[in-house]
């Protein structure tokens, strides 16, 4: 819990699969130590084999899902992993009688033969099989996950982080502006209800050209904003779709700094800045601007001051059907790393300008579109998947913190505690001196809190706490508890799993053989020796006032005595 307030627990986008096959490991520990209730004792049923014997039903219904279309893109190294164990099984030599089993036992039967036979096989293929039950844990770790987020919300504890690409972008130095850890949604300059006119700079037709006239607004089913032609609206009102134009688009994303602003060399390593290129040199943004308006006359396009490498292309007709190139204006983000008392350029991502009038220059302020744009293309580039995925490998950290408190936090319960003999305060029983929080209420009702950080500790020292030998009938204190959780429950999902593993019938000819005749005349005689359902409920005094059917010989319902 400690792990999954602060970051949302998302497999692999925000825990890498580390996390999951530590859960698969600890299965296989848990597996195999299932017999520790002491009706289990006797159990023949292995532990091994129950631990092989569920390798092999995750993989089957890993496949019977796949087949079914349950699972409709698998990872490569799924895939890679389901062939390796496809050949396994073409190569597998199944022994159909007796004298196809070479090394059977003179007493062995021929079913127990295969059995064993069988999980051989799994063992020698395990590595393959936990990388398919590996995927089966992911699945279920998302879909828990998502109910667990849900239910922090009812206590307001969601966690705070949902993407790391994002949270490496927001410690960057330059990066701290930045509020992308929300659910972005776009806000419009113009009305959101009711009706409005525009003069065709805010919004454009299906086809790309500017909207003049009467516009209304009506709501999509997630609560986002239409922006509908016409001044009614309401079901018989129609029009066609406004497509709001960037200059009055906002996503509330906050901002970064510009280039060349003064970083700290003592700070985080890592340095993000935005930048206007012009004719390949890197520019703030608000310096560009002032250049790129002063270049030319007021009604030159950029592309004819700064064209850059740009070059119409045309069909075999002449005719212009598009552009290869870039223009001499774009936009851009930087990422550098600081090593000593310098940055170093690690990765760059741009886009060409919008080829508008030289005095309708994008700026790239914060809260644009166009730096959504840039972060997320920032986010997508190999280089930084590099950096924040493989040199500093955030999603491993993550995954590793999680484990830790896993497997720290039973340990850790009592170990912040006070010393010998400091329990009950070191002045008698002078509560200023006792170990803990202490409130005074004064006349009027108004409680002042104390800490005592002369003697700080959760709990009592060891020897203070202990109950003795003959202290503790009819419970278990804390120091003597083995830590092991879910102890009967995993003996009882072994006997279940066991139930049903052995219900089938491994003969190549044969059948399911759980609703044979014979099981079914056992199962009928075993239902004889059962206590009517709910009898055991009633005390003695109750229980001999009960009644069979209220049916007559004849099966008509008996009539009500007073």
């Amino acid at each position: 819990m400690a792990t999954f307030t602060k970051f949302n627990p998302s497999f692999p986008d925000v825990f890498s699969n580390i996390y999951a096959a530590y859960i698969v490991e600890e299965m296989e520990e848990s597996f195999n130590s299932a017999n520790h209730p002491g009706w289990q004792k006797l159990n023949p049923f292995k532990d091994l084999d129950f631990w092989y014997k569920f390798l092999e039903q995750s993989v089957q219904l890993y496949d019977r899902r796949y087949r079914n279309g349950g699972i409709e893109e698998p990872p490569s190294h799924v895939i890679e992993a389901c062939v390796r164990l496809n050949n396994m099984q073409e190569a597998y030599e199944y022994a159909l009688k007796r004298e196809e089993a070479p090394d059977i036992g003179f007493f062995e039967t021929l079913k127990h033969y295969r059995t064993e036979k069988n999980l051989d096989a799994v063992k020698e293929t395990e590595d393959d099989a936990k990388i398919v039950l590996r995927e089966l844990v992911v699945e279920q770790l998302n879909y828990m996950g998502e109910k667990f987020t849900d239910n922090l919300k009812i206590v307001g504890m969601t966690p705070a982080v949902y993407n790391l690409d994002h949270f490496f972008l927001q410690n960057a130095q330059g990066g701290e502006g930045l509020d992308l850890q929300q659910e972005i949604r776009e806000e419009y300059s113009v009305i959101t209800e009711g009706s409005g006119y525009t003069t065709g700079d805010e919004f454009a037709l299906s086809d790309g050209s500017g909207y003049i006239g009467y516009y209304h607004v009506e709501t999509d089913d997630d609560g986002n904003p239409l922006y509908i032609t016409g001044e009614d609206e309401g079901e018989d009102a129609e029009g066609e779709t406004l497509f709001p134009m960037v200059n009055i688009t906002t996503v509330p994303i906050g901002d970064i700094e510009e280039l060349g602003y003064g970083y700290d060399t003592d700070e985080a390593p890592f340095v993000l800045e935005k930048y206007i290129s012009i004719n390949g040199t890197p520019t703030a943004p608000s310096a560009a601007v002032e250049t790129i308006k002063s270049a030319g006359e007021a009604g030159d396009n950029i592309s004819d001051i700064y064209p850059g490498t740009l070059e119409l292309v045309t069909d075999r007709n002449g005719r212009v059907v598009g552009a290869e190139g870039e223009l001499g204006v774009r936009h851009g983000l930087r990422l550098s790393i600081i090593i000593g008392d310098s940055s170093y350029t690690l990765t760059e991502v741009e886009v060409d300008a919008l080829d508008l009038k030289l005095s309708q220059v994008d700026p790239l302020n914060g809260n644009s579109k166009l730096l959504l744009c840039l972060i997320n293309k920032l986010t997508a580039d190999d280089k930084f998947k590099l950096v924040a995925q493989y040199i500093f490998p955030l999603r491993k950290v993550t995954a590793m913190l999680a484990i830790y408190n896993g497997l720290a936090f039973l340990p850790s319960i009592g170990e912040k505690v006070v010393g010998d003999g400091d329990t009950y305060g070191t002045d008698g029983d002078d509560i200023d001196t006792k170990p803990g929080v202490s409130v005074e209420v004064d006349e009027d009702g108004v409680p002042t809190i104390s800490h005592n950080t002369d003697n700080e500790g959760a709990w009592a020292a060891e020897p203070d706490r202990n109950p003795g030998p003959f202290g503790a009938m009819g419970y278990k204190p804390w120091d003597r508890w083995e830590q092991l959780i879910l102890r009967n429950s995993k003996g009882r999902i072994k006997r279940i799993f066991r139930s049903y593993y052995n219900s089938r019938d491994f003969d190549a000819s044969g059948s399911d053989d759980s609703d044979g005749p014979g099981n079914v005349i056992t199962n009928e005689f075993k239902e004889r020796f059962k206590a009517p359902p709910g009898q055991d409920l009633l005390p003695w005094w109750k229980a001999r006032m009960l009644r069979t059917n209220p049916f007559n010989a004849s099966g008509e319902l008996c009539e009500e005595k007073d």
